[in-house]
């Protein structure tokens, strides 16, 4: 609801819009992440998603993937 939303932001500390890469949980997409992302997104932080696809797992080309999508962010 809207009421525990709000409640939730002011426990949370204000970003100061700095970028934060969310990993989704095994077999969850950055679509399942969408309210968190906004939730982010609305307490002040850049909410991005990892650009993976479905985390199907933990690969040496997955972990690799996923430190360039992480310097790209940083970029």
């Amino acid at each position: 609801t809207l009421a525990l939303r709000r409640s939730l932001q002011r426990l949370v500390p204000h970003g100061d819009g700095h970028t934060v890469m969310l990993v989704p949980g095994f077999t969850a997409t950055d679509r399942a992440m969408g309210q968190l992302r906004r939730f982010l997104w609305n307490c002040g932080y850049e909410a991005r998603g990892w650009g993976q696809g479905r985390n199907v797992g933990v690969s040496r080309e997955r972990v690799d993937s996923l430190g360039q999508r992480l310097n790209d962010l940083v970029q």
